[in-house]
């Protein structure tokens, strides 16, 4: 089994991840729940054949939900509120540099981290931190 080593750099950038996620999550879900408001609004949406169907932005998010942003309602929703998605575009990035990250410095793969990954990591963060907690222990 490989051997983890981490360092203070690699522990703050995995924090400063976290925090930049949570940030992008949190603006992306307000930004998706102000345009969802509109739901009962109709929206244009422009189907594979060429032909246009009107639907209500509410049907529009469920078919976003079920076939995801790049659909033809997506699209749709797409341009009337392009920040809701950009946001959530980043979000999406960042996670992916994350999941990157992890694989490449820990060894780890973020969405699929198994119990010896989580052995492997505390052994390497007791490795990081016990030098410096044993001459603080011995300095009192």
């Amino acid at each position: 089994m490989k051997t983890m080593t981490l360092t203070a750099e690699k522990i703050e950038k995995l924090y400063r991840f976290y925090e930049e996620i949570a940030d992008l999550e949190q603006r992306a879900s307000d930004a998706i729940n102000t345009a969802k408001a509109n739901k009962a609004l109709e929206i244009l949406v422009k189907r594979p054949k060429g032909e246009a169907q009107v639907i209500t932005e509410g049907m529009a998010w469920d078919e976003v939900y079920n076939l995801g942003p790049q659909c033809e309602a997506g699209q749709a929703l797409k341009a009337k509120y392009p920040e809701a998605f950009s946001i959530s575009a980043d979000h999406s990035r960042k996670a992916s540099e994350l999941q990157t990250f992890s694989i490449a410095e820990l060894g780890i793969d973020t969405k699929r981290i198994k119990v010896s990954d989580i052995i492997r990591l505390t052994d390497a963060l007791i490795a990081l931190r016990l030098p410096d907690m044993i001459a603080a222990a011995n300095t009192k």
